[in-house]
């Protein structure tokens, strides 16, 4: 099955197409070109099917049924396009290829459709269809953060963090270490980890849960207190001593700070289910605060464990167990990262190798999903990951595309995929994947630009596996178009306030001079260089006219700072045609003004001659 054109109403979308518009058909490079038509009483029709003559079966690779390009000027309406797969009723019809068939759908329910914008744009629509999934960059940050109330620089900090996870789970995989070496990609080899602090409200938990919680609060501080108290003994410290070194007992309260940052999200874990298990909260063998296994254990972390394993929710006849060995293999694993005491700089980080990060997020992920099928899947950030060294934004916007494309496929597999956003989505997963890439180009280098569409049809292949996809992208880069057979593409074009889809097999794309592109593809106007480069050159040549025109008269007018001006500007064009035709024109300028320049040199040699003369004796 492939989505092979797009067909927009009539009057749909007129301040882009006309008001008047008859509707629009947008062909993807399917097997045919089509033509529809929207009768009086609103049924569609196909009056004319074409054969695409470019089209060939398992062009871009067996797991790629077609991939499409949308471009134009700004303005066009590229990005309008894309949100006709958001929007629920966006009087829009899909023509639909199977095997040598063809026919109209109302919705595109058969795929999942992912899209993805480097863009800061925030979404204003007010509903969103149930298979669509924004993953731009305002809405993964509005998801990473979607629960914490902070100014804009922490929650930058948060979803860079929650970035660089997705980055490291990209990193790990085999086939894109083969990709990322290709590319030139920077690995990661440190990574720097910050457990967040929550405030903490007991307003949902099982009421009989939490008075543990509490004591096992007031045993940290009592532990903390007791063991930097035993170090100072043991090492025979004054108190002059303690003040002066503050990072005594700092892998002490690193340690004390992962217990309480573990057991501060399980209860916003059972803060966020909401009061179904407020009464339902009970302990085995009359376990209580002040049981001898709880109330006279020092070490915290044993007492908080002692809990766990007693504590269990009475739903009817069901039991459900808290997940212990889920909880007590992330705390056990991150005080295992704790370093030399003289190499910890703050007492809520680690520095982590990339494996040791690794086995951090897989310990986390399964903590996490242990709470799934019986709690609230809880947003708030515990371990932050920030890189020990800075990306480029060019690096930077590669990882976020294909990190995007594993976390979308992560939600579809482990079934969190409908916690993506504020609209609610469907419980079904599709075989199928649409996959809308708007200018995920942006600020690649030339290099990277020319590897995008290769990088891609090699990378979504293992990022979803087992998986059917399609892909639409945008772009105003001629080295990405020149992968695009043309009939793959849709050339938009503005004419006076009225959109046009630019007949294709005038254009040229696949493989073609990237000048040729720039003129024609994208329809730059005026030439091909930059209007300020351009109005050097015009000044250049303007005031050489001007002086080889006036002959005789032109030592009138010649100026030396001028001259230099014009032989610097002529010697930065790096056009060799235009620089040779402008150095002709400067050197007629120079030959002629050989005698005024002769009788400027011999008046400097008089009067250094007099000054000679009136020197001597």
């Amino acid at each position: 099955m492939t989505l092979a054109a797009i067909f927009i109403s009539p009057t749909h979308l007129g301040h882009i197409f006309g008001r008047d518009h008859k509707g629009f058909t947008i062909n993807l490079g399917g097997k045919y070109f089509y033509t529809l038509s929207e009768s009086a009483n609103s049924s569609k029709k196909i009056v004319k099917r074409e054969s695409n003559p470019s089209y060939l079966a398992g062009f871009w690779n067996p797991y790629i049924k077609l991939v499409s390009a949308i471009v134009g000027e700004n303005g066009v309406g590229k990005t309008s396009i894309m949100d006709l797969f958001r929007l629920p009723s966006s009087y829009c019809w899909y023509i639909v290829e199977e095997d040598d068939e063809s026919y109209i759908v109302e919705n595109t329910h058969a795929w999942d459709i992912i899209y993805f914008s480097a863009f800061f744009n925030q979404n204003m629509y007010r509903a969103e269809e149930e298979n669509f999934y924004d993953y731009s960059k305002y809405s993964l940050m509005q998801d990473d953060t979607e629960y914490e109330q902070l100014s804009i620089g922490p929650l930058m900090e948060l979803h860079e963090s929650e970035n660089l996870k997705r980055w490291i789970s990209f990193a790990r995989l085999r086939a894109s270490k083969r990709l990322l070496d290709k590319l030139k990609l920077p690995s990661f080899e440190k990574v720097k980890l910050r457990l967040n602090s929550f405030i903490i409200n007991e307003h949902q938990t099982s009421h009989s849960f939490r008075a543990f919680f509490r004591d096992v609060e007031s045993k940290l501080e009592a532990e903390r207190e007791r063991r930097e108290q035993q170090k100072i003994d043991e090492l025979g410290l004054t108190r002059e001593q303690v003040m002066k070194d503050r990072s005594l007992g700092n892998e002490i309260r690193l340690e004390l700070h992962i217990i309480r940052a573990v057991m501060n999200k399980v209860r916003n874990i059972l803060e966020s289910t909401g009061n179904k298990y407020l009464s339902e909260g009970e302990l085995r063998a009359d376990f209580s605060t002040s049981s001898p296994l709880f109330a006279e254990q020092q070490d915290s972390r044993k007492a908080f464990y002692a809990f766990l394993e007693h504590a269990f929710i009475k739903l009817g006849k069901r039991e459900i167990l808290l997940p212990v060995r889920e909880i007590k293999n992330l705390i056990n694993l991150l005080i295992s990262c704790i370093s030399k005491p003289d190499d910890i700089e703050n007492t809520d980080e680690l520095e982590l190798d990339f494996d040791t990060a690794l086995k951090l997020m897989d310990a986390y992920e399964a903590f996490l999903l242990a709470f799934k099928d019986d709690f609230a899947y809880d947003k708030k950030i515990l371990m932050q990951f920030m890189p020990l060294r800075k990306m480029s934004s060019g690096e930077r916007g590669l990882y976020d595309l294909f990190s995007v494309m594993l976390e979308a496929n992560r939600r579809f597999r482990q079934g969190i995929h409908k916690d993506m956003g504020d609209f609610n989505k469907r419980s079904i997963v599709s075989e199928r994947i649409l996959l809308l890439l708007d200018e995920g180009d942006l600020g690649f280098h030339p290099e990277w630009k020319k590897q995008y569409v290769n990088a891609i049809l090699q990378a979504a292949p293992f990022l979803f596996p087992e998986k059917v996809l399609q892909i639409i992208i945008t772009t105003h880069d001629p080295l990405t178009l020149s992968d695009f057979p043309k009939g793959n593409v849709t050339y938009l074009k503005r004419e006076g306030e009225t959109t046009i889809n630019y007949p294709s097999d005038q254009m040229r794309s696949f493989g073609a001079n990237i000048s040729t592109m720039l003129k024609n593809s994208f329809f730059v106007r005026n030439g091909l260089i930059g209007d300020f480069a351009k109005v050097k050159i015009d000044y250049a040549i303007k005031k050489l006219n001007s002086w080889i025109v006036e002959g005789e008269k032109k030592s009138l007018l010649l100026n030396e700072q001028e001259l230099e001006e014009i032989k610097k500007i002529i010697g930065m064009i790096d056009e060799p045609i235009i620089q040779q035709k402008l150095l002709e024109m400067y050197s007629m300028v120079s030959v002629e003004d050989k005698i005024t320049k002769r009788i400027r040199e011999m008046e400097q040699e008089l009067k250094l001659l007099k000054e000679q003369k009136g020197n001597q004796p």
